[in-house]
C-alpha cells in the first residue's frame, strides 16, 4: 500500500506488517482529482503542504508538475494533510492518489483490500464537496 506523507508532498510504500498508523480520506470525487501520476514530477517532495502554495518555491518546479498543482484536488489533500498531522497521524490513505490506476494489477488488488485499508485506519476523515 502507498500512503502519503501529511509534513510533504510524498508517497512511501508500506506492506504487511511495515504499514505505519495513518488516516484515511473518504470523499467524493469531484474535477481535478489528484491522481498517483500528478505526484510523481520531480521536487514535488521538496514541498511541504504548508508551502505548497506559495509561488516562489514552485517557481523550480518543471512545468508539468506546476500545472498538476493547479487541480483543485490539491486544496483537498492539503486540507486533510494539514488536519491529520495536528491530530498527529504522519500518514494518509487516499484512493485517487495512492492507487496507481494505470496499473490494472495494482487498481484490483487496491479495490480488494479497501474495506481493509478503512478497517486498519486509525480515523476516517470525511469530505463532502457540497
Amino acid at each position: 500500500m502507498r500512503l502519503l506523507r501529511t509534513d510533504r508532498i510524498q508517497l512511501i510504500e508500506a506492506f504487511g506488517d511495515n504499514v505505519p498508523p495513518y488516516a484515511i480520506l473518504s470523499h467524493t470525487w469531484g474535477e481535478g482529482e489528484v491522481l498517483f501520476q500528478d505526484l510523481q514530477h520531480p521536487g514535488l517532495e521538496s514541498l511541504t503542504w504548508d508551502t505548497l502554495d506559495d509561488a516562489s518555491l514552485q517557481s523550480h518546479l518543471p512545468p508539468a508538475a506546476r500545472i498538476a498543482l493547479r487541480k483543485a484536488g490539491f486544496k483537498k489533500i492539503q486540507n486533510v494533510a494539514r488536519l491529520a498531522r495536528r491530530n498527529d497521524h504522519h500518514f494518509i490513505w487516499v484512493d485517487t492518489c495512492c492507487i496507481d490506476k494505470t496499473n490494472s494489477a495494482e487498481l484490483l488488488e487496491a479495490v480488494s483490500a479497501m474495506c481493509r485499508y478503512y478497517q486498519k485506519a486509525e480515523v476516517c476523515y470525511a469530505y463532502h464537496g457540497d
